[in-house]
């Protein structure tokens, strides 16, 4: 019995310390094996986001963001097929009022996390759906959207009554 149990503390000590999960990547070791850092929001500032846009319906996937006297406004829209919008906007100042437009358009959910946080996933199916936002004045919003699953692209989003395309997601936006 004390021979077993020899031989197993032995090769125990021999096979070395467990791997653990959270072992950090060695050095050297491939970009693809390191954790990904993450996404650094892309500035955009209120003059970029100012005036209301034309939207078009059922012509294209799209994301249209802009601010005015009223607050900040997301409007989306789809090319004909039900299509999953999705996102996050973190204000740095406390939220004074969310009010959802065009709910029957789509179905999902729009709900406010604290008072700073405003998240939403809703599938539009036809027409317009979107919310709109009233904030202190100098609020800045940082604005993660998806569709579909993935990350926006700049060619879906549309930025204010001239409607620009920002850098990537997620935007970091002053608009006011």
């Amino acid at each position: 019995m004390r021979n077993a149990m020899f031989c197993l503390v032995l090769t125990l000590l021999a096979l070395g310390p467990p791997a653990l999960a959270a072992d950090p990547p060695a050095a050297g070791a491939p970009e693809s094996a390191k954790p990904a850092k993450p996404a650094r929001p892309k500035l955009v500032g209120a003059k970029a986001v100012r005036g209301q846009p034309t939207i078009a319906e059922g012509k294209q996937v799209a994301v249209h963001l802009w601010a005015d006297e009223a607050g900040f406004h997301l409007r989306w829209v789809n090319a004909g097929q039900p299509t999953l919008f999705a996102g996050r906007i973190d204000l740095d100042k406390p939220l004074k009022e969310k009010t959802r437009v065009a709910g029957e358009a789509g179905s999902g959910w729009v709900e406010l996390s604290g008072d700073r946080i405003v998240m939403f996933s809703t599938t539009l199916r036809q027409g317009v759906d979107g919310l709109d936002l009233v904030a202190p004045g100098g609020a800045k919003a940082q604005v993660d959207l998806k569709i579909d699953g993935v990350d926006a692209t700049p060619e879906q989003v549309f930025l204010g009554a001239q409607g620009a395309h920002p850098e990537g997601m997620p935007l970091l936006i002053t608009y006011r």
